[in-house]
């Protein structure tokens, strides 16, 4: 808030989008599980294929974090985050058009990417630039969306 005037301090709204940002990235991540059984019957492909590029995802996603921080450290982290919600949305997009495995694991991978960018590191600077005190309780409550 700003002295002397009133009204809500501009920082919880930073931490709602946020948020919206984590729900949206992490709830078409974990949504997976709900194709999992009509994919394998759609495609004849086995679960644990199909879990395998789940796997690898989250795999990327960690690998990837410290050059998500190092970007949003390098370049505005706005720009990065921004970035990585675009790439998932379109990864999103192109999810239907798969008809084999090798697009599917490419595609991923590619999430993974837009994940990395799109939450972690590159929020939490977001976020920490806004708030000194109490602090934890913000970025657990960003991470919250999820």
């Amino acid at each position: 808030m700003i002295p002397g005037r009133g009204g809500i301090f501009r920082g919880w709204f930073v931490v709602a989008g946020s948020m919206l940002v984590v729900f949206g990235i992490f709830g078409s991540l974990f949504s997976f599980g709900i194709f999992l059984k009509p994919m394998t019957e759609e495609f004849d492909w086995s679960r644990g294929t199909l879990s395998l590029a789940f796997g690898i995802t989250f795999m990327l996603t960690g690998l990837l974090r410290p050059a998500a921080g190092y970007l949003a450290d390098k370049y505005s982290p706005k720009v990065v985050a921004l970035t990585g919600v675009v790439i998932v949305g379109a990864i999103l997009l192109l999810i239907p058009l798969v008809s084999s495995l090798a697009p599917l694991f490419v595609l991923f991978a590619v999430m993974s990417i837009g994940i990395t960018m799109g939450a972690g590191p590159t929020l939490t600077k977001v976020v920490s630039a806004w708030f000194y005190e109490r602090r934890g309780l913000i970025l657990g409550l960003v991470n919250s969306g999820g």
